[in-house]
């Protein structure tokens, strides 16, 4: 009994460990990804690359955004959607993380929540948030809006459920501000 204890007990702290570890690396691959004007991945062996940073200024939480959702990339940071634009192109930005870890934060958004999306060339673009919504994936399909400068942030719902794999998605769309980055041109987070 007292082996197990310790078994899960070293699983938890080599699982903390390596989750911080995995923070610092995104954040030093973020920083030469803008240096270089590309992404780099994190690890040798990741599959990914940093591609913008989403700040949630009153939250007062920043995360780096990885190429791709796949379930390894998710499991480090939210992910940019392939199919959708880029960030500092236009059209629908699509990004997603889990519930309960990265994105968990949309359960404090509200109308009118002002965020921010940094690409590669350290550009900030400023976010509104226009709607949220439940949406259930049988009935309501992801419809890409190309024409608009639009950015969705897309998660799991219920955000307390205790089992995975729930059809409902929490989305959160917000508009481009670029009334706002025009009067705030020095405004740093």
């Amino acid at each position: 009994m007292a082996l197990a204890g310790v078994s899960y007990a070293g699983q938890g702290i080599y699982l903390t460990m390596k989750a911080t570890l995995a923070q610092y690396l995104l954040h030093e691959a973020w920083v030469e990804s803008k240096h270089k004007g590309q992404g780099v991945p994190p690890w040798p062996w990741a599959d990914t690359k940093p591609l913008a940073r989403l700040d949630f200024i009153q939250q007062g939480q920043s995360y780096i955004v990885l190429e791709g959702t796949s379930g390894r990339s998710l499991a480090f940071a939210p992910g940019h959607l392939p199919g959708s634009a880029l960030p500092g192109n236009q059209g629908h930005i699509i990004i997603s993380a889990h519930r309960d870890t990265h994105f968990s934060t949309l359960q404090n958004f509200s109308k009118d929540t002002i965020f921010t999306l940094e690409d590669l060339k350290s550009k900030k673009y400023y976010y509104q948030v226009q709607e949220i919504r439940i949406v259930d994936t049988r009935v309501t399909p992801l419809i890409l809006e190309p024409e608009k400068g639009l950015l969705t942030l897309l998660t799991c719902y219920p955000f307390d459920a205790i089992n995975a794999g729930s059809p409902y998605r929490y989305r959160v769309d917000a508009i481009l501000l670029d009334s706002f980055a025009a009067n705030n041109p020095v405004h740093q987070l």
